[in-house]
């Protein structure tokens, strides 16, 4: 499946979102950095590799949001091997979203 990168701004807006929730309280590192990834998003026209290299950033803070929302672990992992190929992440990351959002009570 081809990414298309409309949907990674999406992602990380999403994740932004639930980062601010209740439930999670959000890092304000995290968010810091997934708000600046959104800001540059159309100077870089949604470069892959930005989206790798933010993905790569935020992924130990992610796993502590999915210690302290009970999201399974081997999501982040999945995050982690997807690093690989600049398209894989997005569907990974999405999957990681989706499991948190029902943690948390925003699905």
């Amino acid at each position: 499946m081809a990414v298309r990168f409309a949907d990674v701004l999406q992602t990380v807006e999403w994740l932004v979102r639930l980062l601010r929730g209740k439930r999670l309280g959000g890092d304000p590192k995290l968010i810091q950095a997934c708000e600046q990834f959104a800001r540059s998003y159309g100077k870089s026209r949604g470069n892959p590799k930005a989206y790798v290299k933010l993905v790569d950033q935020i992924l130990p803070a992610l796993a502590d949001v999915a210690i302290k929302a009970r999201v399974d672990g081997a999501l982040v992992e999945e995050m982690t091997a997807s690093l690989r190929d600049p398209t894989a992440p997005q569907g990974a990351h999405r999957r990681f979203l989706v499991a948190l959002g029902e943690a948390v009570g925003a699905l």
